[in-house]
């Protein structure tokens, strides 16, 4: 969904301070005092539930659907599924996860960034992943903090930039629910360095 402020064409009467809005036939006053701002692009997906959907979401106009690839169920699975959704026009967007009882296992940082770089090369037709999902949300993510997360995000980065530079990664969606920290204190900790653009679920 792209929202263009340029396609708001509103034509001002000379002289009258007023403003004629397109289909309709009554002026309105213009305002004059502050300018257009125009709107960035803004895309909207939904999180896939199933193949045996698949063949609506096109019919449905989406483009984007986000899937799941998961360190404990591996790449495989995911990845065909990966490729069914760009066969019928939906581009996908990939989270990668691992379960959250592993959060404080040792060397569990290195081996989600190994994950998360073997999954962008196995995946060449995914341009866009998340690194974990609401991180900042107890429920998802228990003994999270700013800091131990902008360790996984900056690792994860790295790897999946290694070998797939064209890659765009971003930061898992933040929750605005009962989340512990926010995307104020992960900048604090330096963890906007290592992300493409900001993820936040309103």
């Amino acid at each position: 969904l792209n929202l263009d402020s340029s396609n708001a064409v509103v034509t001002t009467l000379a002289g009258s301070g007023m403003a004629q809005v397109p289909g309709t036939s009554e002026p309105r006053r213009a305002r004059t005092s502050r300018p257009v701002q125009e709107t960035p692009p803004v895309r909207i997906g939904f999180t896939a539930c199933g193949l045996d959907r698949r063949p609506y979401y096109a019919d449905l106009g989406v483009r984007d659907a986000k899937t799941v690839l998961s360190l404990e169920t591996g790449i495989t699975r995911d990845g065909n599924e990966c490729r069914c959704f760009e066969e019928c026009g939906v581009r996908p967007f990939v989270d990668l996860r691992f379960d959250k009882s592993l959060l404080r296992e040792p060397g569990i940082v290195e081996l989600y960034g190994e994950f998360c770089g073997a999954a962008a090369r196995a995946c060449p037709e995914v341009r866009e992943f998340s690194v974990w999902d609401e991180p900042n949300c107890p429920v998802v993510a228990t003994g999270s903090n700013s800091v131990v997360y902008r360790d996984l995000l900056e690792t994860a980065y790295r790897q999946i930039k290694a070998g797939r530079p064209d890659a765009l990664v971003y930061n898992g969606g933040m929750s605005v629910n009962g989340e512990t920290w926010n995307i104020r204190d992960l900048a604090n900790a330096g963890g906007l360095a290592f992300t493409d653009a900001i993820g936040i679920h309103p």
